[in-house]
């Protein structure tokens, strides 16, 4: 092209000159931008995204890295724009025009699509339809930050992702814990060896500091001398790794053997540690690369350089916007109809609120009841809140409520859904609600018309409140039959874009807040107060002396002419009472409401407490106006900048109370280097806590991708955690996306998960087939049996790895030993072979139709509290089994083997049903059966004292109910344990009334006889009992200590949906039997006395067990 050409707009331009492009869209929308001549087309694709915004039909467009742009270049011929890297004054685009072309279909990402769409039970076309720029933006950073992961797996030593892929759990540190140094004396443990495909097989006493490659050196250094291989090369081990017997674990790296977990617990359960040495070279691990990476790898890598230029390059929207913080007119929006609302009265109204972590901000808004007539009702109201724009916070959220007016209350009665407008003398019922961010996921004010599909009431919906400020801000996916409501958000100023600060701007500007927050000390606070402790009547002084101390502190205060040595004595006590009072609030529990006097005086200690209490961030940031822009630009300024809290305690900060997300961000970053063994053990709640996030994207969601794509076992239990939830239309995005990100990032693990869904799917259709059948237990199990042996379901439910336990492969199901169950639900006793010679079977008992939500809870509750009482040198043999929810009422259970309930112990030993319950020998002589030799027995006796001592404790602190004879079990070895915990928190089974369990936990006379030998008056029997009351005490007074961390754990889980943790009223129950505002010592005499009556009532519970034996047959 000719220079001289008027269409050669790139000839001569100065540098960095701004010019002017169009760019046609595939929406057929031209777009036109201003930019710099030097801009790398990665820069212009953003501005293009970020301008298109404001034009119609932007939903039709998919996310960026779906486009290439095209123009002709300067050869006069087309060219597709692979490479986004090159800047613009490089292409030089004919006449500045540039086209937006859809990137050719890959075959390969296509069925890639379709397989993760098949498993996840959510087609990713989905995704697309919802024409959602948060999700298509969400979509394109998790594959960007997939992608870096697996470009990180490949630059890794097979060591290395052995470990990631077949982890074995390590403990924190390498000291031995108090509770097993006595299982090994002079530090001697013993182990069984074995050599990979051989019948060798070698007994060990080593070090338990030892390491794994020191304990493979000896394994192969032996073989070589039975074998006369001579000389023995030292370096023998290299090339081998040491493998768990019977399962797919690999103990690797230089720690003592006794830092594996598995090592510990079989120590604790007395036996040999067993391993198998194998040749690094013969394990099986994921392809480093799939056939699918190679073809997005130059999208990622284009969309890596967009983002790394992104914060120099600000976007038209940034350029164009007012911060929220300069805007002084308060909020408003419009409402402007409605339709599609279920109900047959004829006078509706709305009502809305502003929220932040389920505190109003402001005074609600209602509009004027309306006649709902032909399906819809038009308002056009403009609602206008006393709330400044400025002093919305970030995660602030509309919550509305759609009513009914009658005059007559057309609930049942005790509904929560209906309540009494006094000053209109109408009833309000409930009808509808939805709720939504005030800020868009970038950060701006809403603005225009949009529409919320809302949610029905459900019967059991567990809110006082007439809005549901703790619901999902998304709409309801069924938009065909859902109540729709028509808002209109206006713009601010001079119609420009309105957004939150960004943290440096909020730091800056807390700096030049401060002087307006003039109470920053506590001194001066103690002050004021002139020896008045009135305004601190709601901050519970420990004692009468604390009284005392500061009205005289503050009369020394007061004196002026005091020496400068009483100053500094008076300001040194006014400190120390300062710590003490904050060390005393910050033991207080969750459930704990500060009155607003102690708040205020919280608040104004600020700093002190960040230096002497960072524990008590928690219930500081309770303290804060979050409708003030400046408490809360000095709070978040404060985080960078505080002691990270332990893990288990900033886990509290993900809980729905603390909404804002730079706090959440803080939590992340106390938890990041939880380790991977501590953090299976709170995943459940951390799940749960992505429901209480605003946005797709948060450090929540990117954390626990990131640790699940690197650490396969966290994968797996991610995976089924946000799986089993993939039914529930409120949360199917988020965890579908999540579901989607994961399994890019882990394409050969899909293959498991896929194997393991076919098996689910068909012991399913099998469970099913059973109960519709009316057949007697013979005929069932021949049925079953039958069912099983088919073909496709005979492959389908071989090679797999056991959905319970991931380290677990099963070979092929072993159908003469499967079986169903007698309870209603039929659930299937499976049986698998271990793929593993040296294995034992697989068993596990598969649900379908109960929920198993609730059991898993507590389960892993009794898992963390086995923990907490090992970390204070108490091992109680707890039993918490596996357990996990794999969809909406399926599920795996652990079976125990060798164990009877007992119930059927008490029907073999007993001479009659009825006196069964009453024998008090039963028991025992069960135990005495399966352990013959005196020592044997004494082992028996001493699991069984401990672990009844440990679940007397759990059962009485998680209030769990429904404690029949066939709900607790028995091992032969002796340990006790509990099973099927369908009510807790104290939800007692009640019969015309009655409440049917009335002792505060089980501990009948036939446990007692056990504990003591059978001497109850001589010999050794008492001094057991007394050992098994102190080991309960003990137990009890740990788990009291840590009581604060339990509730918060059980919070966390109340937006499960649980019925019987469905609001904070039900945590009420663990603040009872914990006594949290008793001190220590008389906690201790409460406890006692519950002791003594479960003791003294014993008689109530085998009356109990005795009717329920009579009622049921349950021996399998």
């Amino acid at each position: 092209m000719s220079p001289a050409s008027p269409y050669n707009l790139w000839a001569n331009p100065p540098q960095d000159a701004q010019i002017t492009i169009s760019c046609l869209m595939p929406n057929s929308i031209l777009i036109t931008l201003e930019v710099i001549s030097s801009a790398v087309l990665s820069q212009v694709k953003e501005e293009l995204w970020e301008e298109a915004r404001k034009f119609p039909l932007q939903g039709l467009l998919k996310e960026q890295s779906s486009y290439n742009f095209m123009c002709v270049n300067c050869m006069a011929e087309r060219e597709t724009l692979i490479d986004e890297s090159r800047r613009l004054c490089d292409v030089k685009p004919f006449y500045n025009l540039l086209k937006v072309v859809e990137r050719e279909g890959d075959k390969a990402e296509e069925t890639l699509n379709t397989k993760i769409g098949q498993l996840i039970g959510k087609g990713l076309h989905d995704f697309d339809s919802l024409k959602s720029l948060e999700v298509n933006e969400f979509r394109w950073r998790m594959k960007d930050m997939v992608s870096a992961i697996k470009r990180e797996r490949e630059e890794i030593s097979a060591l290395d992702r052995i470990k990631q892929q077949y982890p074995c759990d390590m403990a924190e540190s390498d000291d031995l814990p108090m509770y097993l140094a006595p299982k090994l004396p002079d530090g001697i443990m013993d182990v069984n060896m074995q050599l990979e495909n051989t019948e060798t097989c070698f007994s060990f006493s080593i070090a338990h500091t030892a390491t794994p490659f020191q304990l493979i050196t000896m394994a192969l250094q032996r073989n070589a001398h039975l074998l006369g291989q001579y000389p023995i090369d030292e370096n023998i081990g290299c090339g081998h790794v040491l493998k768990v017997s019977g399962r797919q674990e690999y103990l690797i790296g230089e720690f003592p053997l006794s830092r594996f977990l598995y090592v510990r617990n079989t120590l604790t359960k007395e036996e040999k540690p067993s391993f198998v040495v194998v040749d690094s070279q013969n394990v099986v691990l994921e392809a480093v690369s799939d056939a699918t990476s190679s073809s997005s790898s130059v999208v990622l890598d284009s969309e890596a350089v967009k983002r790394n230029s992104r914060n120099s390059f600000p976007t038209l929207r940034k350029k164009q916007s007012l911060l929220s913080w300069n805007v002084d007119s308060p909020f408003s929006f419009r409402v402007e109809s409605i339709s599609l609302l279920n109900t047959s009265e004829s006078e509706v109204g709305i009502q809305a609120g502003i929220f932040h972590g389920g505190r109003s901000l402001c005074e609600p808004r209602k509009t004027q009841a309306k006649i709902y007539a032909n399906g819809e009702c038009t308002w056009n109201e403009e609602l206008t809140f006393d709330l400044k724009v400025r002093d919305l916070p970030r995660a602030a959220r509309l919550c509305l409520v759609v009513y009914s007016l009658s005059k007559m209350c057309k609930g049942a009665k005790g509904s929560r859904r209906t309540f009494k407008d006094v000053e209109n003398e109408m009833y309000i019922n409930q009808l509808a609600w939805a709720n939504t961010t005030i800020f868009d996921y970038e950060g701006f004010l809403k603005t225009g018309s949009f529409t919320l599909y809302m949610w029905t009431y459900a019967e059991d919906v567990q809110n006082e409140e007439i809005m549901n400020p703790l619901g999902t801000v998304v709409s309801n996916p069924n938009v065909e039959h859902a109540t729709a409501l028509t808002l209109a958000f206006t713009k601010c100023q001079d119609n420009k874009l309105v957004q939150y600060p960004k943290m440096e701007e909020i730091c800056a500007a807390a700096a030049n807040f401060r002087d307006d927050l003039s109470d920053d000390s506590g001194m001066s606070s103690l002050a004021s107060l002139n020896g008045d402790t009135s305004s601190l009547s709601g901050f519970s002084i420990a004692s009468t002396a604390s009284i005392n101390s500061l009205n005289s502190i503050n009369s020394m205060n007061s004196i002026t002419s005091a020496s400068s040595m009483s100053s500094k004595r008076s300001n040194g006590s006014a400190m120390f009472y300062i710590t003490e009072q904050l060390r005393y609030t910050a033991e207080r529990d969750p459930l704990h409401e500060m009155h607003e006097d102690e708040r205020r005086f919280l608040w104004s200690l600020r700093y002190q407490i960040s230096q002497q209490v960072p524990n008590l961030l928690p219930k500081l940031l309770l303290c804060i106006e979050w409708n003030d822009y400046k408490e809360t630009a000095e709070m978040l300024s404060l985080l960078p900048k505080w002691p990270k809290l332990p893990p288990a305690r900033a886990l509290e900060l993900l809980d729905f109370a603390y909404a804002d997300a730079g706090v959440r961000s803080y939590a992340i970053e106390c938890v990041r280097q939880v380790s991977d063994d501590e953090l299976l053990l709170y995943l459940l709640q951390l799940v749960q806590a992505l429901k209480h996030e605003s946005y797709l994207e948060c450090d929540l969601v990117n954390f626990l991708i990131v640790r699940a794509l690197r650490n396969r076992k966290i994968g797996h239990f991610l995976f089924w955690h946000l799986r089993a939830e993939m039914h529930v239309p409120a949360v199917a995005v988020r965890f579908g996306l999540m579901l989607e990100a994961y399994c890019r990032g882990a394409p050969d693990h899909m293959k498991i998960f896929s194997r393991q869904l076919a098996a689910l799917n068909r012991l399913q259709e099998t469970s099913e087939m059973a109960r519709q059948k009316k057949e007697g237990r013979d005929k069932l199990k021949q049925l079953v049996q039958e069912s099983l042996k088919q073909n496709h379901f005979y492959e389908a439910l071989s090679d797999l790895l056991c959905p319970l336990d991931p380290a677990l492969r099963c070979r092929r199901i072993r159908v003469e030993k499967c079986k169903t169950m007698d309870s209603k639900m039929r659930p299937l006793w499976a049986v698998f072979e271990n793929d593993d010679p040296s294995g034992n079977d697989i068993y596990f008992i598969f649900k379908h139709g109960d929920d198993l939500r609730q059991d898993m809870l507590t389960l892993q509750m009794i898992r963390i509290m086995d923990r907490l009482w090992k970390q204070a040198g108490l091992d109680l043999r707890m039993n918490p089994y596996g357990c996990i929810s794999t969809g909406h009422r399926v599920g795996l259970i652990e079976v125990v083997l060798d164990a009877d309930t007992i119930a059927n112990i008490q029907k073999e030993k007993g001479v009659t049903k009825v006196t069964a319950t009453f024998e008090r020998g039963s028991l025992l002589a069960w135990l005495k059966d399966h352990n013959p030799s005196e020592s044997a027995l004494n082992k028996a006796i001493e699991q069984f004292s401990l672990s009844c001592a440990g679940y007397c404790v759990a059962t009485y602190v998680l209030g769990i109910a429904d404690r029949h004879s066939d709900n607790i079990m028995v091992k032969k070895n002796g340990q006790l344990f509990h099973i099927d915990f369908g009510h807790i928190l104290g939800h007692f089974k009640e019969k015309f009334g009655i409440r049917r369990e009335r002792v505060p936990f089980v501990l009948t006379h036939d446990f007692e006889h056990v504990i003591t030998k059978g001497q109850t008056k001589k010999g050794s029997g008492p001094g057991r009992f007394e050992a098994f009351q102190n080991n309960c005490e003990q137990a009890f007074l740990v788990l009291r200590r840590h009581g604060s961390f339990i509730i918060s754990l059980l919070a966390m889980m109340i937006s499960t949906g649980l019925p019987e943790l469905s609001c904070e009223k039900d945590l009420n129950y663990l603040r009872e039997t914990m006594v949290l505002d008793l001190s220590e010592q008389e906690a201790l005499r409460h406890f006692r006395s519950q002791f003594e009556e479960a003791k003294k009532n014993s008689w109530k519970t085998s009356i109990n067990w005795t009717i329920h034996n009579l009622a049921s047959d349950n021996r399998q």
